[in-house]
């Protein structure tokens, strides 16, 4: 045939028949045949009950093939249209809206044309047979013709337990476009117990829907105690049958419900004990349920979740306690959550939703003082008796600010003695100090929040104008790549 076109859905096709045949009727109500056929030859060649048509197709109606059988309809014409001048060579046949090559049609004698084709593809498609007068072609009959094969095993076959309290299986006809219905059963371990099967429940057991599902308000309930279902899917149609068996792990299967009750019991700046219960009945659950915990803190990057070490939780326990240690950051933001999978589970796709609780360390001292080197000052502005001074440092990153109101204080000390100097000025990078003596002095920087004063500090040390170093005669700053510079 010159072309494999789109399949034709089965609500759809008959849609299409309907149309043709009432086109049927449409073309011959007003035929130009004189007296086409009379009322004793009408049952004979009829399409259809009620539609005088010129002639008929051989089988009649659908066509169910398996595939690898050959595909073989007759094309016969009313004897009243050959007396017309009309014979075989005028039938033409069409699968869908293609025009079928002629290598696949014979002509079989005078009244009848043959569409032969020995090994169709799988389809579900219409047939046409049409008589063409040299101008106009006029639907003669049609037939639907499928090709498939006998009962394969389904695709996907899967179950699951939504928090051990139902299951659901769901599986995927492989495609056939002959008719196959599937049916499920289940029998449950121990002697005699494969006699004792039970299938999907009634109202649950949807034709097309491809799923059972059972929990103990169906008409054949959920059997939680089992660790082990023995299915049986029964595949049927006209050319066979087919038994696929699956030995189901049912406790490998179920996926619990997220944690309930995620709370925290005491926070310190570098951990946070917490707590969470199962959901019910899963505090029954024969394997034990395992945890998965995980945390992120606000400085963290959002694909990065650090993973606690739970080993010392019991599977078996309702409510679980874990502290949390080593947490870096104090006074920040962390995202936690926790996971539960069956004990009996293998594979990552297993583990419930996250159960989720942000949670802000406590505050303490900042985590450092700020970075100087020996030249990080400059003086400006040297008078007869005074002179201003910047001291310079490197601020430390926010993450270690640890607290609320975070700040930069400088004490200053002249000649080695403390002074009561406030700075001008203070940024997040210096400090300016005007009208200070020619005198040395020593600038010390803590970094101070809320809680107090960072642990370390830094000095910058100014010598007394008289010891201070002529500026050089002259300065080259050479660039290099990668940001690199030569002084």
């Amino acid at each position: 045939m010159e072309h494999l076109p789109c399949r034709i859905s089965s609500s759809k096709k008959q849609w299409l028949v309907i149309a043709y045949l009432v086109g049927l009727g449409a073309a011959f109500a007003g035929a130009t045949f004189t007296e086409v056929v009379s009322a004793e030859e009408d049952d004979r060649f009829q399409c259809a009950p009620g539609i005088i048509t010129p002639g008929v197709t051989i089988p009649s109606g659908d066509i169910i093939l398996e595939y690898g059988s050959p595909l073989e309809i007759f094309c016969v014409l009313n004897p009243n249209v050959l007396s017309q001048g009309f014979n075989s060579s005028n039938l033409v046949f069409y699968h869908t809206s293609y025009r079928v090559m002629p290598e696949f049609i014979t002509l079989v004698n005078e009244s009848t044309a043959r569409l032969y084709v020995e090994k169709p593809m799988p389809m579900e498609d219409m047939f046409y047979c049409k008589l063409n007068n040299g101008t106009v072609e006029s639907p003669v009959c049609l037939n639907s013709v499928a090709v498939g094969f006998s009962p394969q095993d389904v695709l996907n076959f899967s179950c699951i337990s939504h928090n051990w309290d139902n299951l659901n299986c769901t599986w995927t006809p492989p495609l056939n476009y002959v008719k196959t219905n599937y049916t499920l059963v289940f029998y449950l371990p121990g002697r005699g117990a494969r006699r004792l099967r039970s299938g999907c429940p009634n109202d649950t057991d949807i034709k097309g829907k491809n799923y059972c599902y059972w929990d103990q308000t169906t008409e054949i309930t959920y059997r939680q105690p089992y660790e082990y279902y023995n299915f049986l899917m029964f595949g049927k149609n006209r050319f066979g049958s087919t038994t696929m068996k699956t030995k189901f792990h049912h406790y490998a299967y179920v996926l619990p419900k997220k944690a309930s009750n995620l709370t925290y019991l005491e926070l310190t700046p570098s951990s946070a004990m917490i707590q969470w219960s199962v959901v019910h009945p899963m505090q029954n659950f024969p394997p034990g349920v395992l945890q998965k915990v995980e945390y992120q803190s606000e400085w963290d990057s959002r694909d990065k979740w650090h993973v606690v070490d739970v080993s010392s939780l019991n599977k078996k326990s309702q409510t679980h306690h874990l502290n949390i240690t080593g947490l870096l950051y104090p006074n920040s933001l962390y995202d936690l959550r926790v996971f539960m999978k069956s004990a009996s589970a293998t594979g990552d796709n297993m583990w419930s939703e996250p159960a989720t609780l942000t949670i802000k360390t406590r505050p303490t001292v900042p985590g450092a003082a700020p970075e100087t080197d020996i030249g990080s000052f400059e003086v400006t502005t040297v008078g007869v008796a005074s002179r201003d001074v910047y001291v310079y440092w490197r601020h430390i990153p926010e993450f270690m600010y640890n607290g609320d109101n975070f700040n930069y204080q400088v004490t200053v000390y002249e000649n080695g003695v403390p002074r009561n100097l406030q700075a001008n000025e203070t940024t997040s990078a210096y400090a300016r100090f005007t009208g200070l003596s020619l005198n040395s002095y020593r600038f010390r920087i803590v970094s101070a929040n809320q809680e107090g004063f960072s642990k370390g500090y830094s000095e910058v040390n100014v010598p007394s104008n008289s010891k201070g170093l002529a500026e050089p005669l002259s300065f080259t700053k050479i660039a290099f790549d990668n940001h690199i510079y030569e002084l």
